[in-house]
């Protein structure tokens, strides 16, 4: 990302670091629960965490970072399964649907 930048909005120095995450999404809208089918800006590494080069601005709180564009981000179908009430695919430990809300049915053991 280069070497030291100036902040936008204060002009002050920034200081270069890392953002560590497990995984970061973006949406244009604000969301309550799950964020499924947004954009995905640094994806879920199960094995380790993500540290994506960064800068940010310790007067002003703001934080620069460039992301690249993920591999195919992709869930295996057997962790997937449909809502109840609206049919949208969703990850089959889910209690509530993400896009209506809708409570699901719980599987009952065939024992």
């Amino acid at each position: 990302m280069g070497g030291i930048m100036n902040c936008p909005e204060c002009g002050g120095a920034m200081e270069k670091g890392f953002i560590i995450s497990n995984a970061v999404r973006w949406s244009d809208k604000k969301h309550t629960q799950w964020a499924l089918g947004q954009e995905v800006i640094i994806p879920v590494n199960l094995a380790a965490l993500s540290n994506v080069e960064a800068f940010r601005c310790p007067k002003c709180r703001l934080v620069l970072f460039h992301y690249q564009i993920p591999r195919a981000e992709e869930t295996p179908a057997s962790f997937l399964k449909k809502c109840a009430k609206c049919g949208e695919t969703i990850p089959i430990a889910s209690d509530y649907c993400p896009k209506c809300g809708a409570k699901q049915k719980e599987k009952k053991n065939s024992e």
